[in-house]
């Protein structure tokens, strides 16, 4: 599976014909960063658990549920969790016409809200098929603030690129019920129709446990086949004393149905310098096919000929 490469996206854009100033209000609305661009959590997963077996494993036994295809799953799904909110309101915003508009330029608003806050969302093309835009807010307390703010590249209606940076204090401090309740996300994407690929760098990260970690940073990679490779930290209790001192680096490959296999690489805690590596597998219904650790930290089990990958 090949990252889509986000500098031949913005080389195309750059070397696109046409003038940015003549940019239409529907080639500005579609600049504006999507869900499905941003989307973490794997396609197959979000299913469900089903009773079909992993691919070409139908005489494998399923070992009960499985901890990293699971932990994946609820990590990458917070972190879709999180984005959500300002991207529902980005996606309603647009949805009408802008308040003001000229070629290369428009603006959304001042749109009023539940709390006593208002919107606007503002895109200018800066140059051909390269666009900026600023989703801010303010309250009769204070000025516009950006919430949410970055560049696209879109030389085309499929291809897309770009830099997202999302200020979570200012999206609470404006409306009191949204979580987390500080920190900020910066996301690095490029989508080609219905692959996609995004890094995202969480920071500072405050609020209700289904958030991210306070510090994290993952990578999506989503093949147009919708099989998906996800990579991230995070702390677990390996050793199982209570405590989530060690640290995993994970590499979980989907396949289009679900199944998934993960990569482990278990540091700190009672481990002390020692490195665990660990590998497990799963079935559509995330239900364990194989697990082992070279350190026999947990009991192995199952054939790794489970494994779809």
């Amino acid at each position: 599976m090949k990252p889509i490469s986000v500098l031949v996206l913005f080389a195309a854009g750059c070397g696109a014909s046409g003038n940015a100033a003549s940019s239409s209000v529907e080639e500005l609305r579609a600049a504006v960063p999507q869900k499905s661009w941003l989307a973490m959590a794997p396609v197959a997963s979000q299913q469900g658990a089903g009773g079909a077996t992993a691919d070409g494993a139908s005489a494998c036994a399923a070992a009960g549920p499985s901890t990293f295809g699971t932990l994946t799953h609820q990590i990458a799904g917070n972190a879709d969790g999180v984005l959500d909110g300002v991207l529902g309101t980005v996606a309603q915003i647009t949805q009408g016409p802008p308040a003001a508009a000229e070629p290369g330029h428009a603006v959304w608003g001042p749109i009023g809200s539940a709390t006593s806050s208002v919107y606007r969302l503002e895109v200018a093309a800066t140059a051909p098929s390269q666009f900026h835009f600023v989703l801010a807010g303010r309250d009769a307390s204070s000025d516009w603030r950006g919430i949410f703010v970055g560049d696209t590249v879109a030389p085309d209606a499929s291809h897309h690129a770009g830099d997202v940076a999302v200020d979570f204090a200012a999206m609470h401090a404006l409306d009191g019920t949204t979580d987390p309740l500080a920190g900020n996300v910066n996301l690095h994407f490029a989508a080609d129709g219905a692959a996609h690929d995004v890094a995202a760098t969480f920071a500072g990260i405050v609020g209700k446990p289904s958030v991210p970690p306070d510090d994290a940073q993952y990578r999506m990679i989503t093949s147009s086949d919708q099989s998906a490779v996800f990579r991230f930290a995070t702390r677990v209790d390996f050793d199982g004393d209570g405590t989530q001192d060690e640290v995993a680096q994970i590499e979980s490959h989907w396949s289009a149905t679900g199944a998934g296999v993960a990569h482990l690489a278990v540091t700190g805690g009672s481990l002390g310098t020692r490195v665990v590596n660990a590998v497990e597998c799963w079935d559509p219904s995330l239900s364990r096919l194989f697990y082992t650790d070279d350190a026999s930290m947990h009991p192995a089990s199952g054939d790794p000929a489970c494994c779809p990958f």
